[in-house]
């Protein structure tokens, strides 16, 4: 094993997926900008030096060989590197052979999975294990859920500061398309599309379906529940109706209840009784309210019907399910094209409701695909941070959330990334 001191700062393991590519170029840039040594891996090296080709010969990477089906292969990454980005999905396959390899080996691990069941499997399986090696263990840091999860800590500790405490949270979500007709292509990439035929052969469901999954306390964990249940149906707030959170309503609850528990712990968090909420605008003064629902009723169609046959599907059921999934949808390789990447403008608005009456406002405006630019963006950033023994970050190891690995202190670290995070 290499001394910490000799290894990458970050190496980026899968660059020639959509996630992985688009961070490459922006990996570059920034860890050139920031003087960290990086590399990228896969298991074949000669098409990883092909995808750096374009690069600048001032920030071309080291290029490392690694391959899921070759254990040895991980533990060399892994020793290799002071914090691996994972970008190989589905992550139901990948995070458990990644994230071993990196605490035997004593490195960082971040990801962008947005599958809250395998989140909860790696909290049991390696949490304990994580936090004895001093490793800091990062998942769901794309747009599930790293910008709703350091929104509302940021609310948090803006009512800390006033000398009140944080009972409840509401983000409002909208989207700005880029000029043009809408694409299939722009929605879901070909490993999204895999991950979620994986989840319906073989995910968790009572675990995506939990708001409380990564929550440790059982006694918590109720109260969540009890507090905050999921909203998997459009609900009227003001002139607007709110639906269930695009792309799923079911990723960020779990990981936002998981930060407040943990700094609950700590003695600094909300109470037990903390209410999430979340959902999109489909108004925001742009459509009247009769047309908002009747956009919303097949909304609420879907999720009742969904949810209802999440609980209820026997296993022979999912797999024909997941069989069909797979003839119908986009190949692997697929993905939005890059002249739909730029042009999407998105924007939450987080409402905190404190003890003492007052509200605390918290705003995300950002530039990007939120699931591929952004993202990709937003866990390379959240990936060099991590790297960067100059960065003010929370002194905390184990599986972390995004917002207890990374703090407040830069947010202005994701404002290079497209995006900005700023009390209102």
């Amino acid at each position: 094993m290499l001394p910490l001191v000799e290894r990458l700062d970050v190496v980026l393991f899968g660059a020639t997926g959509t996630t992985g590519g688009n961070a490459l170029p922006y990996l570059a840039e920034r860890a050139s900008a920031l003087g960290l040594r990086w590399g990228v891996a896969g298991r074949r090296p000669q098409t990883l030096m092909q995808r750096a080709a374009d690069l600048p010969a001032d920030q071309q990477p080291h290029v490392l060989e690694a391959d899921l089906d070759e254990p040895d292969s991980l533990r060399e990454l892994a020793a290799s590197a002071r914090v691996v980005i994972n970008a190989v999905g589905p992550y139901r396959r990948s995070a458990d052979p990644v994230i071993a390899a990196c605490i035997e080996a004593g490195a960082d691990y971040l990801d962008v999975t947005g599958e809250t069941d395998v989140v909860a499997a790696m909290v049991a399986r390696h949490g304990d294990a994580a936090a004895a090696a001093g490793v800091r263990i990062v998942q769901a840091a794309g747009y599930e859920a790293l910008p709703f999860d350091l929104a509302v800590l940021l609310a948090t500790e803006r009512a800390a500061a006033r000398g009140t405490r944080l009972v409840g949270a509401d983000v409002i979500g909208s989207f700005g398309l880029p000029p043009g007709l809408p694409r299939p292509s722009d929605g879901v990439s070909g490993g999204t599309y895999a991950s979620t035929v994986e989840a319906v052969r073989d995910g968790e469901l009572a675990t995506l379906l939990d708001p409380a999954s990564l929550v440790d306390d059982p006694a918590e964990a109720a109260a969540v529940r009890a507090a905050s249940p999921l909203g998997l149906l459009p609900r009227l707030t003001g002139t607007s109706v709110v639906v269930p959170m695009v792309p799923s309503p079911l990723t960020n609850p779990p990981v936002v209840h998981r930060t407040a528990s943990v700094l609950r712990r700590e003695g600094d968090g909300p109470p037990t009784d903390f209410r999430y909420r979340e959902g999109m605008a489909l108004g925001d003064g742009l459509l009247t309210l009769p047309v908002q629902l009747a956009l919303a009723a097949p909304i609420g169609a879907v999720a009742a019907g969904a949810t209802w046959l999440a609980r209820l599907a026997p296993q022979p059921l999912r797999d024909l399910t997941a069989t069909a999934m797979e003839r119908l949808g986009p190949d692997a390789g697929a993905g939005p094209r890059a002249d739909r990447l730029e042009g999407w403008r998105w924007r939450l608005e987080v409402v905190g409701t404190c003890a003492d009456g007052s509200t605390e406002r918290v705003v995300v405006d950002a530039d990007g695909h939120p699931g591929y630019l952004a993202t990709s963006r937003m866990g390379a950033e959240a990936g060099l941070l991590l790297a960067d023994d100059t960065a003010d970050l929370p002194d905390r190891s184990g599986h972390l959330t995004p917002a207890l690995a990374l703090g407040t202190a830069e947010l202005d670290r994701f404002a290079v990334a497209g995006v900005r995070i700023r009390g209102a």
